[in-house]
């Protein structure tokens, strides 16, 4: 038993070494909707609320600080996508279709805007998300499906990086039963 959590431990330690100052998380969400889920962890499952659900679209203004510093995570990207939105009142828009077409038979498309949000509204909020945990999906056996070390991941946050992301971010802050937020991202489209 004394082996077993000092291993747990010694993993723990490593992956606070190998991402200084970005907490680890274990869970996993699985979503019931945009509004809730259930947070999952080893045997523990707890149905949360989501305290914020917002769309947003990464753009070449959003890899730059307001300094015009360029910049490298997809961390600071989401942190300064919020302070271009909710501080400096800067959307970005997609033109987006489902495939439909009018009568005239020309494609149907709408904008899809940069939501704003009711929780990344201050610097201190917005400072979260540099280190609060990444919360990936369940996957069937009751565990995150993906990891910020996977070729996948790290497909999606390099594009981001580079102001190439393909369609619309989702972005939710979910509650942490032990305390504090988490926040998990899928892109759509």
């Amino acid at each position: 038993m004394f082996k077993f959590i000092r291993s747990q431990i010694s993993a723990l330690i490593l992956a606070s070494l190998a991402f200084p100052g970005v907490a680890v998380a274990q869970g996993c969400i699985q979503r019931i909707d945009d509004a809730t889920g259930i947070y999952r962890d080893g045997s523990f499952a707890q149905q949360v609320r989501f305290i914020t659900t917002y769309f947003s679209q990464i753009s070449e203004r959003d890899i730059y600080n307001s300094k015009g510093g360029r910049l490298s995570t997809y961390r600071q990207i989401l942190q300064q996508d919020r302070a271009n939105v909710n501080r400096f009142g800067l959307r970005d828009y997609v033109n987006m279709s489902d495939g439909e077409t009018d009568a005239n038979g020309n494609l149907v498309e709408w904008k899809m805007w940069d939501d704003t949000d009711d929780f990344f509204t201050t610097p201190q909020r917005r400072a979260l998300l540099t280190t609060m945990p990444l919360i990936f999906n369940c996957n069937d056996q009751g565990r995150p499906d993906d990891h910020e070390n996977s070729a996948d991941f790290l497909f999606w946050t390099r594009a981001m990086a580079k102001g190439q992301v393909p369609g619309t971010l989702m972005l939710m802050v979910i509650p942490l039963p032990q305390g504090g937020y988490g926040f998990h991202f899928s892109f759509v489209g």
